[in-house]
């Protein structure tokens, strides 16, 4: 395993690697600075000690600048250009990141629920919207937010008894799916099923 330190670097020191493919927007710009701003800088921008090219961390880079903060700790490492390349791509590859269990709804309801605005601001919402989306969610329970989705290519639709105990437990008006909405799901899970 290569060598890895952490070290103290003045950010005039670094350079911003030209070949660098990631991008941000204004509005997941102002989340990351809210992060930053609120939990510090935990994940350290990567340098490489030959080039002083930073590998990952050039939008957290770009945030102490703007603080005109002039030094930080930063992870450095030792590598050609290639590897240098390569770790680069490898920092933002969603392919090795591993992906979101169930334990995520809870985790954004609860920070929800706690702090609605930095839920917003850290883009949670649009998070949520994405991982719905990816699980062929289209509903949820008025009471719970039980979400219908597609589990091994069959429709998970709540029940009429289902939603009647749910809204009891709440004290929620009860709001049961269409029929509309019941056959997209039954459809969906249809073709899902036609394809195999």
């Amino acid at each position: 395993m290569p060598d890895v330190k952490y070290v103290k670097m003045k950010l005039a020191d670094m350079k911003p690697a030209p070949y660098n493919p990631r991008k941000i927007g204004k509005k997941a710009k102002q989340g990351l600075a809210e992060s930053l701003d609120r939990f510090g800088l935990v994940q350290k921008i990567i340098v490489n000690k030959r080039t002083n090219f930073i590998i990952g961390g050039h939008q957290r880079y770009d945030h102490l600048k703007e603080l005109n903060v002039e030094e930080t700790v930063v992870c450095q490492v030792d590598l050609d250009e290639q590897e240098e390349k390569t770790l680069n791509i490898a920092l933002n590859n969603p392919e090795i990141q591993g992906q979101w269990t169930e334990k995520i709804d809870t985790l954004l309801d609860s920070i929800k629920n706690a702090t609605p605005t930095l839920y917003e601001t850290l883009q949670f919402d649009t998070l949520e919207e994405r991982l719905d989306r990816e699980a062929g969610i289209n509903m949820q329970c008025p009471c719970c937010r039980y979400k219908f989705f597609l589990k091994n290519n069959h429709a998970r639709i709540m029940g009429k008894e289902e939603l009647e105990k749910c809204a009891e437990e709440k004290a929620t008006p009860l709001a049961m799916p269409t029929e509309k909405e019941t056959s997209e799901i039954q459809k969906l899970a249809d073709d899902l099923s036609a394809t195999e």
